[in-house]
């Protein structure tokens, strides 16, 4: 019956302990041989590449989504900040198109959202 050869894996870990503070070989066999040395199936380095890769699109895409939902909230402070100077110019110059009640009425609602508007922020 012939013997499998046993290899330790060739990676230094850290426990973060006082003592370990060069690290020691990880206490697992090396089971994949990549460029000469052995390495656990959590140390093989292509196994280790495609951790982080698979976490960096993981992040990538958080704060994708982040970034576009702050984009949104100002876009939203932007356009809200418009719709307030309209106000604010409808307001204070009284536009009133024409002589009728509805441009007045429109007027005066305009004001009283910005006295609303006022009193929240």
């Amino acid at each position: 019956m012939a013997t499998k050869e046993k290899h330790d894996c060739s990676e230094r870990v850290f426990s973060g302990a006082l003592w370990d503070s060069r690290g020691h070989s990880c206490p697992r066999n090396g089971t994949i041989e990549r460029n000469g040395k052995w390495y656990c199936y959590q140390h093989d380095p292509e196994a280790v590449r495609l951790r982080r890769e698979e976490w960096e699109r993981k992040y990538k895409e958080r704060w994708a989504k982040v970034d576009a939902a702050e984009a949104r909230a100002r876009l939203v402070r932007q356009r809200s900040r418009q719709a307030i100077e309209a106000l604010r110019r409808i307001v204070m110059n009284r536009i009133v198109i024409g002589d009728d009640e509805w441009s007045l009425l429109a007027s005066i609602d305009a004001e009283r959202i910005l006295d609303d508007l006022s009193e929240e922020g």
